[in-house]
């Protein structure tokens, strides 16, 4: 069974990314924008709505899988396996740009979950309904670039998740012997 966390915690990215974004003197609409910039369309209300907690999605592994243009991260169900994600709150106009930005519904369909997710601040835990973009089965496994896989590592510090995650699924996605202590 994979089982992660990060120095003996699951719920801190919420924590982080407001501490990150005040430590930087940052408004919610500054953030956004520095989003926008890196390709990741999301607006200042967006940010206002960040539901604040790291969740594990239960059930699925991480895997890198192929197509035209590279390999790039994915779920996929497997029994016992969990996933670290952040969530977030999305307007319909948001998840329409998501879905162009992720290419859905030709790379990427949508598959629904629920979640418990503790709020960040007040320490209450909800369930709730969100859907995550999960890469078609058809697809190969392959290797991603070093620049993809930098970019997904340093996603992951900055959301206090462990990176050795991507490391586990980079060895998965290539068949190799998975040599990082990440897994149980």
């Amino acid at each position: 069974m994979k089982i992660y966390d990060f120095n003996g915690k699951k719920n801190i990215s919420g924590d982080r990314i407001r501490e990150a974004r005040l430590k930087r003197r940052l408004s919610q609409s500054d953030l956004a924008a520095q989003m926008q910039v890196e390709g990741i369309m999301i607006e200042r209300d967006s940010v206002s709505r960040i539901e604040i907690g790291t969740r594990f999605i239960p059930d699925y592994e991480l895997l890198f899988k192929g197509s035209k243009t590279g390999s790039y991260l994915t779920i996929e169900p497997w029994e016992g396996g969990r996933v670290p994600v952040a969530v977030w709150e999305v307007t319909a106009a948001d998840e329409r740009s998501l879905d162009r930005y992720e290419g859905y519904p030709v790379f990427y369909h949508k598959v629904g979950m629920e979640l418990d997710v503790t709020l960040a601040g007040s320490g209450e835990v909800r369930t709730l309904e969100g859907f995550a973009y999960v890469m078609y089965a058809d697809r190969p496994l392959g290797t991603p670039t070093n620049s993809y896989f930098i970019t997904c590592t340093q996603g992951y510090r900055s959301f206090g998740f462990d990176p050795r995650i991507l490391l586990d699924a980079y060895a998965d996605s290539k068949g190799e012997e998975i040599l990082c202590t990440a897994k149980q």
